[in-house]
């Protein structure tokens, strides 16, 4: 998730808005399944950037409410 948010905030042209839709579609299932197995996904983002605020704005552009 972080890695894919990156590379679109680095340079935006290089996401198809196609890729962004299936990101967000897959997510779709993915993140029921981190709360069904009890997966924080929030504190491995955290992890993954150091960042709290920047957790909140990958969360919002992939439309996933925490």
């Amino acid at each position: 998730m972080s890695e894919f948010y990156a590379l679109y905030i680095r340079n935006p042209n290089n996401v198809k808005k196609e890729e962004i839709e299936r990101s967000k579609e897959l997510l779709k299932w993915v993140i029921p399944d981190c709360k069904k197995s009890g997966i924080d996904y929030r504190a491995i983002l955290l992890k993954e950037t150091g960042d709290g605020k920047k957790v909140d704005a990958i969360l919002k552009f992939y439309g996933i409410a925490y």
